[in-house]
């Protein structure tokens, strides 16, 4: 039961999950970007700066903005078992979006907001796969709200900043095993499913160096979700009764056991790490427009994970400490570069590339959150349908290097391997 218990905490760190980006990350607040490489610290295209660089967004074209898209999650993950047994998962196509509007107030000051998905995911091995200890499918959406404030201190250095209200749902299933005396078999099943409201903010500043020449630095802050959510277990009624027997009779392991699989809350503490984001954008000419980003993220704030099972049915049990899971994940670095050449005034083509370490360890991996290091390639282009209306488009692939992984455990090992494209539409309008 001891396997059952460590397998249902390992799904649940699938909180945030993730689409296609390493961690339990997304990158796909913008399409203009996302055809850069998803560059943008230092750049000034539109609206969309103040969540990439919050302080950019006095230094706007023109006094309104507004800016809105989605992107299509187009992923496949592989697994290989040590045996040459390949598992396929086409994950369930997700539409992560973005909008964001906002106004100069005055040449000095800038207000906006940005609502927008920065993490979200929905995947499905099957009910029967050979990690379905692990997890079976999972769901999640969350949705960042970003106020955002930016003042220029001069005319070439601004500086601004936002409260983030981040709010989620997720789901999750697994199977739940049982040890015995010939293997391991299975006896039921539990799902989990709640949501969450957490609080963070986002700074930055941008130097106009020169006309050619913007520099920037943004930093968001870590946001420690505190999920208290619905347990909803399907477990075989015999083992439910010797379980009860076992309690009835003072068995302190058997009431642990009876009150986590009947469990019907949960509550966990997950960290959406910190990032720290440097940016460089350089004009070589009229027509071409050349920008690099790195992005440290603090993924090291995820050293492990426990979940809490609390049951209504056992108030005087209080909350069990079901499991700790290991994560020890490592800070990680992601570089971007990408280039926009506009052809004339009707339209833009972009280009980019960007290369995405993963935070995750071999020795503590789980199927739910399949890392690898990651390269990505982009392309994009903008029609102007009008002088201050646009019609946006990208398209992103990606492909995450093979990766040997063995769970925290030691009971579920393989190889993996995942690729996604991912295209964009988007809609920018300003005057």
């Amino acid at each position: 039961m001891k396997k059952s218990i460590i397998t249902l905490i390992i799904v649940f760190s699938l909180f945030v999950g993730k689409t296609f980006a390493e961690g339990y990350a997304t990158n796909l607040q913008g399409v203009k970007q996302i055809g850069m490489g998803h560059t943008g610290v230092a750049l000034n295209m539109d609206v969309s700066s103040l969540q990439f660089n919050p302080g950019a967004l006095v230094f706007m074209p023109n006094k309104y903005g507004f800016s809105a898209g989605a992107s299509l999650t187009l992923v496949n993950n592989k697994y290989t078992s040590n045996a040459g047994v390949t598992e396929q998962n086409e994950a369930s196509p997700k539409t992560p979006f973005y909008f964001y509007g906002g106004a100069k107030i005055n040449d000095k000051l800038a207000v906006g907001l940005g609502v927008y998905t920065p993490f979200g995911n929905s995947l499905d091995w099957g009910d029967n796969w050979s990690g379905k200890y692990l997890v079976q499918n999972i769901s999640m959406h969350v949705v960042f709200f970003q106020p955002t404030l930016s003042y220029a201190i001069t005319n070439k250095l601004a500086i601004g900043a936002g409260p983030i209200i981040a709010m989620g749902s997720y789901e999750i299933n697994k199977a739940v095993p049982m040890a015995t005396p010939v293997g391991v078999s299975q006896i039921g099943t539990m799902g989990l499913k709640g949501d969450a409201v957490a609080y963070g903010y986002n700074v930055g500043l941008q130097y106009k160096a020169s006309d050619k020449l913007s520099l920037g630095v943004s930093y968001r802050s870590q946001i420690d979700v505190n999920a208290d959510g619905e347990a909803n277990p399907e477990i075989d009624p015999a083992v439910i009764a010797l379980l009860t027997q076992g309690a009835g009779l003072g068995d302190p392991v058997s009431t642990q056991k009876l009150v986590v699989l009947t469990s019907d809350g949960a509550k966990s503490t997950l960290p959406l790490p910190a990032s720290l984001n440097f940016g460089a954008a350089y004009n070589v000419s009229n027509k071409l427009l050349l920008a690099a980003d790195v992005n440290y993220v603090f993924w090291s704030a995820y050293k492990s994970l426990t979940f809490m099972a609390t049951n209504s049915n056992f108030a005087s049990a209080g909350e069990y400490v079901m499991s700790e899971v290991v994560k020890d994940w490592k800070n990680s670095l992601t570089y971007r570069i990408g280039a926009q050449y506009t052809v004339n005034n009707s339209l833009e083509l972009r280009a980019g590339f960007y290369y995405d370490q993963t935070p995750t360890q071999a020795d503590k991996y789980t199927p739910e959150t399949p890392g690898a290091d990651k390269i990505g390639l982009s392309a994009g282009c903008s029609y102007n349908v009008t002088k201050g209306l646009s019609v946006d488009i990208s398209l992103l692939y990606i492909d995450g290097q093979k990766r040997h992984g063995v769970s925290p455990d030691n009971m579920f090992e393989g190889d993996y391997k995942n690729t996604g494209f991912l295209p964009g539409l988007g809609v920018s309008y300003s005057f």
